[in-house]
């Protein structure tokens, strides 16, 4: 997604970066890098405080405050992102990592690790030394990478991974819409369908396999009765591209990403996903009777397996000092997503919720 949206999202990195962190913060800095950490050794004596973090992901050191956060950082961080930087959930690890900088005096930085569809990133934090210096920080369709068989580890595997905390989540802007190109002689979700219905294999949906697009694509079709012809569009910049260059028909757009092209007149919105109709002129998918299409996506922190519990317990401590923080949570809906305090052991059982829920519904899909 470049054209009107890149100079749009440069201009909202720069604005809430600033924002957020304050005058004089230390910024956070980004890098392309396409190789692994080396692996290190898993096999280190563990102390009783990660045996208890590992039995209950909400056990606590005991500490409040500045003692709990005084864990971590204790030198300086590589926060990995597994997107290439510029979208969403890159600016949201970006706010993150920027407030832990100026808060903590330590140099926070991102990391954009974008090769193997995303694993290459999972890689690099689950071979890392678990000493909080490599963090992971993603969403919820790391699951998808898992259950399309990408990568052989769930980041919900203690084995492979700590979970840690939320930093973001979902708001009502953040929905996922249908969209076409303004040339297309679909004018609305119905005359879709009723295409769709009339010439099965057909129509051709922009996602990608294992991507939460493929999700709400095949949702579609179980909710609508039909069959589209699935084409390989594995990110937004090239489902919106093949869109306005007519390779594909539709492709599901986030709201916020879709917006500054329906503006300029390249792209048409027939329906959007959840049942919340914040936008006049974009009906919901299940106000049209097509029930059971979504994905929620909660950004998230973690870490490699084998993490000792106070560490643990300071990354949550900043972030849900970060998702409370009133400024940082006006940048992150700015980006179009939500800030939530959650207890890490909430956390923990709300994303194996969504785990249970992905499993289910890839399993329906055939993956």
């Amino acid at each position: 997604m470049r054209k009107v949206w890149s100079l749009a999202m440069a201009l909202c990195m720069a604005g809430t970066m600033a924002a957020c962190s304050g005058q004089g913060g230390q910024a956070s800095q980004s890098t392309a890098v396409s190789q692994n950490t080396a692996a290190p050794e898993h096999t280190t004596a563990a102390s009783k405080e990660t045996a208890k973090a590992s039995e209950d992901p909400s056990a606590a050191s005991g500490g409040t405050g500045a003692d709990v956060k005084a864990a971590w950082p204790a030198g300086d961080v590589k926060l990995i992102v597994p997107n290439p930087a510029g979208g969403a959930s890159d600016l949201c690890a970006r706010l993150f990592a920027d407030y832990v900088s100026r808060e903590s005096g330590k140099n926070v930085v991102v990391i954009n690790e974008t090769g193997g569809s995303n694993t290459v990133g999972f890689e690099t934090v689950r071979n890392a030394k678990p000493d909080g210096s490599t963090l992971l920080s993603f969403h919820g369709t790391s699951l998808l990478n898992y259950y399309a068989g990408k990568i052989d580890y769930s980041i919900m595997d203690e084995s492979a991974y700590t979970f840690i905390n939320f930093i973001y989540q979902p708001s009502d802007t953040s929905a996922n819409c249908i969209a076409v190109s303004a040339e297309s002689p679909y004018e609305t979700m119905e005359d879709l369908i009723q295409a769709a219905k009339e010439n099965p294999g057909t129509i051709s949906c922009g996602d990608g396999f294992g991507s939460s697009a493929a999700v709400i694509c095949g949702q579609l079709e179980m909710a609508a009765g039909v069959q589209f012809k699935h084409v390989d569009a594995p990110d937004t910049t090239t489902r919106i591209t093949n869109i306005i260059g007519g390779q594909i028909i539709f492709a599901p757009l986030g709201y916020k990403q879709a917006m500054p092209y329906v503006e300029s007149g390249d792209i048409r919105l027939l329906a959007m996903d959840g049942s919340v109709e914040f936008d006049e002129n974009i009906p919901t998918l299940e106000s049209l009777g097509y029930t059971g299409v979504g994905f929620d996506s909660f950004g998230f922190v973690a870490g490699p397996a084998g993490m000792d519990a106070l560490v643990i317990d300071a990354i949550d401590a900043w972030c849900q000092e970060f998702t409370g923080n009133e400024r940082c949570k006006e940048d992150i809906e700015k980006a179009g997503f939500f800030a939530e305090v959650w207890t890490r052991k909430d956390a923990v059982e709300r994303m194996k919720a969504i785990d249970a829920a992905t499993q289910e519904v890839t399993a329906a899909l055939g993956w």
